[in-house]
């Protein structure tokens, strides 16, 4: 498993990298477009949409969200957020006992399309406005942050964060990612030197480490969905990472509270 994932981001990183740093905006849009009606597609599946026109029609009211969202003011999308994840907290750490979830499948199939479009126009509107080094900046806080919650979770963990949710997450895998995220925030300078950084140290390091336990909620929220349709990974696209909803699901939750961070940064 471990050899499969390594393989897979061996090829994918390069492309991501050439996508986010070159790429023209328009492919840029495309090719995120191409990942989030992928996730879509999975989440329909998730929401217990399992006919093919059930999920045929799930994805094209998706595309038609993503047409109309550049429309729509900031203020919008940055309130969603905040209220969604709000929400989400709230549901992963009730889970299973929490009395309103979303447990029918049309209001788990709107969850799904609020979350999806909200993070596609944060990353959108990010590489809009010239912040590639920052979009950067914030895959390799998910990267980093993923990667030592996973080593240090093998390592030493042994206190369960939240085994009703997902068995094989620990507190140490929580604390491996949070000092990941502290160690990349001090490479901020370098960064910052690249362009489109700004903003003090400091403002950067609190970011980094408040986004790495997001990332984990996104994390934790897509595997509430999992548990509820009883099922190990959201599809099969990736080889070694499931499907293309469990290699983004941590990117749904930081990259709009990413760019309202870089608002006020």
């Amino acid at each position: 498993m471990l050899s499969q994932r390594i393989i897979t981001a061996v090829f994918l990183i390069p492309l991501v990298l050439w996508l986010v740093l070159f790429a023209s905006h328009s492919l840029f849009v495309i090719f995120v477009s191409a990942v989030f009606l992928a996730a879509a597609w999975e989440w329909a599946a998730l929401s217990n949409l399992g006919v093919v026109w059930q999920r045929s029609l799930y994805c094209g009211f998706f595309v038609v969200v993503l047409w109309f969202s550049p429309f729509l003011p900031n203020w919008v999308f940055w309130m969603s957020s905040v209220l969604l994840w709000s929400a989400a907290l709230y549901w992963v750490l009730s889970f299973p006992q929490n009395k309103w979830s979303p447990q029918r499948r049309w209001s788990k199939a709107l969850v799904g399309v609020l979350l999806l479009a909200v993070a596609w126009q944060a990353l959108i509107s990010l590489h809009e406005d010239g912040h590639r080094i920052a979009i950067l900046y914030m895959l390799c806080l998910i990267w980093v942050a993923d990667s030592l919650a996973y080593f240090s979770g093998r390592r030493w963990g042994k206190t369960k964060l939240l085994p009703s949710v997902s068995p094989g997450k620990t507190w140490a895998g929580v604390w491996g990612a949070v000092t990941g995220g502290a160690l990349l925030a001090l490479s901020v300078p370098l960064w910052s030197s690249l362009g489109a950084m700004e903003g003090t140290w400091f403002l950067w390091i609190v970011l980094s480490v408040f986004l790495v336990p997001i990332s984990v909620l996104g994390d934790l929220l897509e595997s509430v969905f999992k548990r509820q349709a009883q099922v190990k990974d959201s599809g099969a696209l990736l080889p070694g990472h499931g499907g293309m909803l469990d290699r983004i699901d941590s990117l749904l939750s930081v990259a709009p509270l990413f760019w309202l961070g870089m608002v006020f940064l």
